[in-house]
């Protein structure tokens, strides 16, 4: 399952972002999209709205797992990468895109349980 959270965006016109290259990494289990461990720059960030739990990320692009990941650590790589809508699995995978999963593929939020890897007693991301 995967927990997606919407991440607001505040634009700030002194940031200027230089487009990342479009790396990909191809893994038995899944393609990891440009993959950035935690950001690289420091960006303003608005607080999350948690929209639920989806059984898939689609259409969200995933970014790679991180030893230490946390909800903030991936909004901001969201954010670097110009994304609104942010989503964690497996308990260190970071997915960043422009739309909620749709409607259908949402599951009951109890389903969304394991905690983050760099924040296991107050974050989870499923």
């Amino acid at each position: 399952m995967v927990y997606i959270k919407f991440a607001s965006v505040v634009a700030v016109a002194s940031v200027l972002l230089a487009a990342a290259a479009d790396d990909t990494i191809t893994t038995t289990s899944a393609v990891i999209k440009n993959p950035i461990k935690t950001p690289t720059v420091t960006l303003p960030a608005s607080a999350m709205t948690s929209v639920g739990c989806f059984a898939t990320p689609t259409p969200l692009e995933n970014h790679g797992s991180y030893e230490f990941q946390t909800p903030g650590n991936c909004q901001l790589v969201c954010i670097e990468l110009k994304k609104n809508v942010m989503a964690l699995s497996d308990g260190e995978n970071c997915w960043c895109g422009d739309e909620i999963p749709a409607v259908e593929w949402q599951t009951d939020n109890s389903t969304c349980t394991t905690p983050c890897r760099g924040d296991k007693e107050h974050s989870t991301c499923q």
